[in-house]
Formats: structure tokens, C-alpha cells, sequence
């Protein structure tokens, strides 16, 4: 077993790839490292051509339509101890100022390793890096310290985890979730973050395509693409936080975590903080946005509010806005929760 990976879910013709996944060979050749891609485009062209790709790449040529199944595809086809998901419009280099991170030196307590990443612009500027660390000895704590560094976007997705971890929350993402609604990667990071610490390899430099965030008009044409391919209503994009909450509460009490029991309700408590409150917040700032939850305000305020939290009674509230978003919810992330915590 080699000690990282790289895995790829592609999507895009040959022409408009082909210069993302050659950083990604590349990189992995100078590092010693693997690279799968799993590849649904269905491009004659692009197929031949990785026909005849180097020996440390594996190519998948019929990878599965559905994009969470495609990454599972990917992703099951490594063979390492830590492995990072690439976009196929996203890049990977070296910084030769700095030695080749060592991840046979990790302690048990890390759960990833994040390299630079630089947010490029449609137009090729970088327009923001980062390069944090996640310290937290406790899972609360890491989700806050995460919650407070992540600064609005989740790039950290595009970062080394250990693969059993990541592999598990893909896996029941594209299996289980109720509507595999295209912006999970927020749910997995938290989930991945509560369960350890987060070191940095500034040898390594990930070039994120920020081009379909890069304004309003641009989010909300991405943010509306997202609801839509998952057969939510166009309203839906006023409950991202909410969705986050729910998905990361369900992944962060998977049978499969590492966390001690008590680690898991804190970690819990901890993004029904990080979202709930925000999602308060908006609700009472922009009541107008939020006509069919109106009534569920309060008893919403109550449960996140209170002195004496009941996680159990949290989830039940959320789980009911959810389902005035789109009917039927509830029960389908009743059922998620029920079945991921089972590990079944």
C-alpha cells in the first residue's frame, strides 16, 4: 500500500481536462503516488487516449453516470493510506521551496493533510489561499476552529484524508443520502474534521477553479444548478444551512466513526452551532425569504437556544423545516439517520 493517492471523478471532455489531470500525473509521478481516475464522460477520444497512460495511473473508462457514485468508483479503485480528491478542472503542483511532506511521520490523530490552495478566478488571478491547520484536541472544539478558519468556502474538501474515513462518508453520501444534493463536501469536511486534527503540506499546491463562485450572479446560477439536479425547489437554496446541519449531524453519528460516543454529541451540538445559528439569524433578518417556516421560528430558537440542549429534539425541529421545503424529507432523513448510525 502506497502511502497516498490521488482520485478523480471525471466529467469533462479530453480538451477541456486534459491539462488538470496531466498536473495530477505528473505530480503523483515526482511523488511516488497513484492516480485513478473514474471517467463518465463517455468521450471516444478521451478513452483512447488514456488507453495509453503511465503505469501509475488507473483509468476507469465507463465510470458511473451519477457523480457520487462516480467519486465511490474512484475512489474504491485506490490503495493508499491517504488520499486526495481532485477536480477535472482543478490542478496540483509542488512548491520546491519546501521538502516533500512525509506522511509516514502522521500521528493516528490526523485526519488529513491540507496542502496551499490557491481560489483562481474564471479568469486565472488568484483571488484568496489558504493554508490552515486544524489544532482542536476534542471534536467540538476542531469543528468551531474549522468553522471560524474555513472563512466561507470549503476548498478543504480538495485536501489528503485518510481513505478508510473518506471512503465511508462517499460511500454512504451515494448509497444513502436522500437526495445526494451536489454541495455534501461541507458535511463530509465537518465530519471528517470532528473525527481528528488537520496538519499543512505547503509542498504541495492545489489550484482550485473558483470560476462558477466568482460572483452573485455566478453563485446563485451554481447555488440553483446544485437544488436542481437534486430535485429540490428552487427555495431550497435559502436552506443550505440547514441541509448542512442535517448531513453533518447524520455523518458525524455514522456507525463507521471513530469518535467516542460522547465526542460525537459534542461534535453534534457543535454544528447544530455553527449552522442553526446562522440559519436564526437570516430567518428573523429576511423573514420574506422564509414564508413556509415562519411558525417554525420559534420553536427552532427554543431548542438551539436553551440552556439544557436535547440533540434528539434539534434534529427533530430541523428535520421538520426540511420538510416544508420539500414534503416527504422528514421521514427520508429520519430513515438516513437511522440506517447510517446502524451501519447498515
Amino acid at each position: 500500500m502506497t502511502k497516498a493517492a490521488i482520485f478523480i471523478p471525471s466529467n469533462r471532455k479530453l480538451e477541456e481536462s486534459i491539462e488538470p489531470l496531466w498536473s495530477a500525473i505528473s505530480y503523483a509521478q515526482a511523488r511516488g503516488m497513484n492516480v485513478v481516475i473514474s471517467d463518465n464522460s463517455g468521450e471516444a477520444d478521451k478513452r483512447d487516449y488514456f488507453a495509453a497512460a503511465p503505469s501509475h495511473v488507473t483509468y476507469l473508462a465507463n465510470g458511473p453516470e451519477v457523480g457520487p457514485e462516480n467519486a465511490l468508483a474512484a475512489i474504491s479503485a485506490t490503495d493508499a493510506e491517504f488520499v486526495m480528491m481532485l477536480g477535472d478542472d482543478d490542478s496540483i503542483g509542488m512548491d520546491e521551496g519546501h521538502q516533500p511532506f512525509d506522511f509516514s511521520a502522521t500521528g493516528g490523530d490526523v485526519i488529513g493533510v491540507k496542502p496551499r490552495i490557491d481560489i483562481v478566478s474564471g479568469a486565472g488571478e488568484v483571488t484568496d489561499t489558504n493554508a490552515f491547520t486544524i489544532d482542536g484536541l476534542d471534536a467540538a472544539g476542531r469543528v468551531i476552529e474549522y468553522s471560524r478558519k474555513m472563512n466561507g468556502g470549503n476548498s478543504t474538501f480538495y485536501s489528503f484524508f485518510r481513505r478508510d474515513a473518506f471512503h465511508s462518508l462517499l460511500d454512504i453520501f451515494a448509497r444513502q443520502h436522500p437526495t445526494r444534493v451536489g454541495n455534501a463536501d461541507f458535511a463530509i469536511v465537518y465530519a471528517l474534521v470532528a473525527g481528528g486534527r488537520i496538519v499543512h503540506d505547503p509542498s504541495t499546491v492545489v489550484r482550485y477553479n473558483n470560476s462558477h463562485w466568482d460572483d452573485d450572479a455566478a453563485a446563485r446560477a451554481s447555488t440553483n444548478g446544485i437544488f436542481s439536479s437534486a430535485r429540490l425547489p428552487e427555495d431550497a437554496r435559502h436552506y443550505m444551512l440547514l441541509f448542512h446541519f442535517l448531513d453533518a449531524y447524520v455523518l458525524i453519528f455514522r456507525k463507521s466513526s471513530a469518535l467516542e460516543t460522547i465526542e460525537s454529541y459534542k461534535a453534534a451540538y457543535a454544528v447544530a452551532m455553527v449552522f442553526l445559528k446562522r440559519l436564526l439569524y437570516r430567518m428573523k433578518e429576511s423573514p420574506f425569504l422564509y414564508h413556509a417556516t415562519s411558525d417554525l421560528v420559534e420553536p427552532l430558537a427554543l431548542v438551539v437556544e436553551s440552556t439544557e440542549p436535547d440533540l434528539d429534539l434539534i434534529f427533530e425541529v430541523a428535520s421538520r423545516l426540511a420538510d416544508r421545503v420539500k414534503p416527504g424529507l422528514k421521514q427520508q432523513y429520519d430513515h438516513f439517520l437511522q440506517v447510517v448510525a446502524k451501519g447498515e
